[in-house]
């Protein structure tokens, strides 16, 4: 019964951690892109300042978001790395 409860708990694990990674995944891309698009516009030199300034805080929240996601993805790492289940994986 003990092992059954255990063997869920880690198939929910597997399979949340696998659906963030997705997540974080399609969340880089558009983070990408969005920062691909405002260095276009800039180029580009945005006539007016109110869409100058749009741009500019586009990017910076790009920025920001892209910061959380490196938080993120150490957070799990360090997180993965002290975890019973993975020190038990790596000493095979």
């Amino acid at each position: 019964m003990v092992a059954v409860a255990e063997a869920i708990l880690v198939r929910e694990h597997i399979g949340l951690a696998w659906g963030v990674k997705d997540d974080l995944k399609k969340l880089q891309h558009t983070l990408d892109m969005i920062l691909a698009v405002t260095d276009e516009a800039e180029k580009e030199q945005a006539k007016t300042k109110a869409v100058n300034l749009w741009l500019r805080r586009l990017k910076d929240a790009a920025y920001d978001a892209d910061d959380i996601l490196d938080q993120f993805s150490y957070e799990a790492m360090r997180r993965r790395e002290d975890s019973p289940m993975y020190k038990f994986q790596d000493g095979w």
